[in-house]
C-alpha cells in the first residue's frame, strides 16, 4: 500500500507540472492551467458565470470540515493548489453554499446556486460485495455517450466514474432543491444494456450537500490519482 500511494504521489506530481497526461480530451476554451483541480474548477465555476456563494472543499486529514473559497478565477486557483496540498481522499461540494450558515461542512439548507448535476458511478472492476449490480468501465462509458445529454465531464474517480453535466449558467440550489434527485431517479431508470435489457444500479447522490473527489488528488483506497477522462466547458 506505502508503494502504491508514493506512486500514486509521483504520477500527481507529474500531472501538475506535464502537459495533460492525464487527460483524454480537454476543450481548448478552457484556460486555467493549474493541472487538472485547476481545469475542473474553472469548467465548473468560470466557464458558466460564477455564482453567488463558495465554493467548499475538505479532506480527511481537515476532519471533513469544509474551507471555502469564493467563485473568482484567483481563488478557484487557490482552491485547486489547497486540494492538491491536502493530497489524499479531498473533496468539493457540487453546491456552492453560504458560508455564514454553514457549521463545519454545508447541508442542503447552506446550498446556494448548483452549476451542474452529476452522477456517481461505481464500476464492477472494484469488486464491492453490496449485492448491486454495477456496470463495467466500458459499458458505463458507452451508457454515458449514449443519453440524449451526455455529460460535459467526466472523472475517473479510482474506484468508479464522476459524470457532470454543466449548467448554461447557475440556478439557485433552492428553488431547484429536487432537481439533482429528480436527475438520479431519471439516469437509473435509463442505465440499462440496450443488447441485454440488463438495469445497472448507479449510487444515490442527489442531495444538495453532496461531495465528490477533487481530480488531480489521490483516492487512498488502491492510491489512484482521481483523473478526467473527458472535459468539455462549453455550455
Amino acid at each position: 500500500m506505502k508503494q502504491e500511494r508514493k506512486r500514486a504521489r509521483t504520477l500527481q506530481r507529474n500531472i501538475l507540472v506535464g502537459p495533460n497526461d492525464n487527460t483524454d480530451t480537454v476543450s481548448k476554451t478552457t484556460t486555467l492551467t493549474d493541472g487538472p483541480a485547476g481545469k475542473f474548477f474553472h469548467a465548473l465555476w468560470v466557464a458558466g458565470g460564477a455564482p453567488s456563494g463558495k465554493l467548499g472543499i475538505c479532506s480527511r486529514s481537515t476532519g471533513f470540515s469544509s474551507i471555502w473559497f469564493d467563485t473568482n478565477k484567483e481563488d478557484l486557483k487557490a482552491a485547486a493548489a489547497k486540494a492538491i496540498e491536502l493530497g489524499e481522499d479531498v473533496y468539493f461540494h457540487c453546491a456552492s453554499h453560504d458560508e455564514s450558515k454553514t457549521t463545519g461542512r454545508g447541508s442542503n439548507d447552506t446550498a446556494s446556486m448548483l452549476p451542474c448535476l452529476w452522477a456517481d458511478i461505481d464500476l464492477a472492476e472494484a469488486g464491492k460485495d453490496n449485492g448491486k449490480n454495477y456496470p463495467s468501465r466500458e459499458l458505463a462509458l458507452q451508457l454515458l455517450d449514449d443519453l440524449p445529454v451526455p455529460p460535459s465531464c467526466i472523472i475517473n474517480s479510482g474506484n468508479g466514474l464522476h459524470g457532470y453535466w454543466f449548467f448554461e449558467g447557475p440556478v439557485s440550489a433552492q428553488d431547484h432543491s429536487r432537481l439533482p434527485e429528480a436527475f438520479q431517479a431519471y439516469l437509473q431508470s435509463v442505465f440499462i444494456d440496450k443488447e441485454t435489457g440488463e438495469a445497472y444500479d448507479i449510487d444515490s447522490t442527489g442531495d444538495l450537500a453532496r461531495v465528490l473527489r477533487v481530480p488531480g488528488t489521490i483516492n487512498s483506497n488502491g492510491g489512484r490519482v482521481v483523473s478526467i477522462i473527458d472535459l468539455h466547458d462549453e455550455r
